[in-house]
């Protein structure tokens, strides 16, 4: 098994741990698991670590107003666009 930041999986989604994800966000990687533990990101925990699905999270980044947005901001401050 690759262990770099990122690695394509069947069905052709590309899978990011939480470095790689935190780079594509543009934000600390302890913030960006922070963020994953409060359940504001979509992402997996099979084990020890957090992964996340690169077309998952553009589509949250994109989203006008995630979710969470308003614990999200109240907590962490906005995201960088």
């Amino acid at each position: 098994m690759d262990s770099g930041p990122t690695r394509d999986v069947p069905g052709g989604r590309e899978v990011l741990d939480t470095a790689a994800a935190a780079e594509l966000l543009g934000v600390h990687p302890k913030l960006l698991a922070r963020w994953a533990k409060q359940g504001k990101l979509p992402c997996r925990k099979p084990g020890k670590g957090y992964l996340f699905s690169r077309t998952a999270l553009l589509a949250w980044l994109a989203c006008p107003q995630p979710p969470d947005a308003t614990r999200a901001t109240s907590t962490v401050g906005e995201l960088p666009r």
